[in-house]
């Protein structure tokens, strides 16, 4: 990584990032001294999510990112007759 002047409130050189596609998905890999602390990827049809690596250089999800949940409906049921309209 080069000097380029650049620094962080803390005085931390910034990440370098190395991006790269795999398949249809965009990945971008943050490296800081040469260790890999980041990956975050951006699928063609999809939405972005990030990965970390914790202190033993291990990626997990990042647990800034909320979790989504599957929305449910109810399309058609089966064995219940429907009521006519008007009737209550």
């Amino acid at each position: 990584m080069q000097d380029n002047g650049q620094v962080d409130g803390r005085g931390d050189q910034p990440p370098q990032v190395t991006v790269h596609t795999e398949g249809t998905d965009t990945v971008e890999e943050y490296r800081t001294a040469g260790r890999l602390t980041m990956i975050r990827v951006t699928p063609k049809n999809g939405v972005p999510y990030t990965v970390m690596a914790n202190n033993d250089g291990k990626l997990v999800r990042d647990s800034g990112t909320r979790n989504i949940s599957p929305v449910y409906y109810k399309v058609y049921e089966w064995g219940a007759a429907p009521k006519p309209a008007g009737s209550d």
